[in-house]
């Protein structure tokens, strides 16, 4: 932080990049929350299996068969991150992800 002509900079441009940062991030996942809704109306058998499944714990097997069934990118794309997820998980606990 540094003095200039209008006093002390730094702490004015921290804030607002905070709550640009929040902002971006409430719209970012105003829009996850509509995609996972829409999935949920569009494609009720598959979310509801993908629920049951519980995909941050489920077994390998079970999220291979979740992609392969995937009804639309954004479903895929949620189970990309889980196995993304729980590959990082497998390889900082030194554990086979299975």
């Amino acid at each position: 932080m540094f003095h200039d002509d209008e006093g002390v900079s730094g702490i004015g441009n921290a804030d607002a990049q905070k709550a640009e940062l929040e902002r971006n991030e409430r719209e970012a996942l105003t829009k996850c929350h509509a995609s996972l809704s829409q999935l949920q109306h569009q494609a009720p058998d598959w979310f509801a299996h993908y629920e049951d499944a519980q995909p941050d714990s489920a077994d390998r097997e079970t999220l291979v068969e979740l992609l392969r069934t995937a009804p639309d990118d954004f479903s895929r794309g949620l189970l990309y991150g889980n196995f993304l997820m729980r590959m990082a998980i497998a390889s900082i606990t030194n554990r086979e992800f299975k």
